[in-house]
């Protein structure tokens, strides 16, 4: 369930819940309409039913409100959120993944798998930002902000291309459960990049899909990441864990190699 609430000294004409998923086409939830008797103050909700939007472990639900007002003008203008995610989760992974790694010991036990879509997510955020205030820019600020989400997404390309070599060179071989992870790794950072010519050419419009179709495969890649860290038995006690545990124990060292 998401809220959105908003007011205006001269009236709110509608309150709107844009979603789209996995970076797909938007869709739009009227949740007020109020051109017949505009209100100074609006606050109205929705109930994502995820079961409908099929959808699966890894994917995203994203959303903002947009709420059209009049200005001192009379004239009617649309004003927008910030970018909110909903990420979709395997049910009761939390807790097993949570019981797997705490048995792992070790070093590197405060390092967090999902750190590289959280970058991921700060970027389509930025993005997304950008996009909404150009007006409030000057042709300067908007370079310039596009700069820095040029240069973020090519640093975050790097790692993870960096992760891939890594996997590819110590742990791939070692088990078949880590193929998904190399498959969806190379489609991230081909995404970003992508993502980064779009940004070079000044197109934040362009740069917004590849961005979140990255942040698609980064989540499902740490998806199975958590898969495969359960299914080694990465919290089960005693010795003898064989190569595969083994293996699962230095893919989650390259990963916090790379957050």
């Amino acid at each position: 369930f998401v809220e959105a609430r908003a007011d205006d000294d001269f009236g709110l004409f509608s309150l709107d819940l844009m979603y789209s998923v996995n970076g797909g086409p938007e869709k739009t939830v009227a949740l007020f309409d109020g051109r017949g008797s505009a209100l100074k103050e609006v606050s109205a909700g929705h109930t994502f039913f995820l079961e409908e939007l099929d959808i699966e472990p890894g994917d995203f639900v994203s959303y903002y409100a947009r709420a059209t007002d009049r200005n001192l003008a009379q004239q009617d203008r649309d004003v927008k959120s910030d970018l909110y995610f909903v990420q979709i989760r395997a049910f009761s992974k939390d807790f097993r993944a949570a019981q797997s790694q705490g048995g792992m010991g070790g070093g590197g036990a405060g390092a967090d798998p999902r750190a590289l879509s959280e970058a991921q997510r700060e970027i389509v955020s930025g993005t997304f930002n950008v996009i909404r205030d150009r007006d409030g820019y000057t042709d300067e600020e908007y370079r310039e902000n596009l700069v820095f989400l040029t240069l973020a997404q090519g640093r975050l390309r790097e790692q993870v291309e960096t992760l891939l070599r890594r996997m590819n060179s110590r742990v791939m071989a070692a088990d078949p459960e880590f193929a998904a992870i190399g498959e969806l790794l190379p489609q991230a950072a081909a995404a970003m990049s992508d993502a980064e010519t779009e940004l070079q050419g000044q197109d934040a419009n362009g740069a917004l899909p590849p961005e979140q179709r990255s942040l698609q495969f980064l989540q499902r890649a740490e998806e199975a990441y958590e898969e495969v860290m359960v299914s080694m038995g990465m919290g089960g006690g005693g010795g003898g864990g064989g190569g595969g545990s083994q293996a699962a124990e230095d893919l989650a060292d390259l990963f916090e190699l790379e957050l």
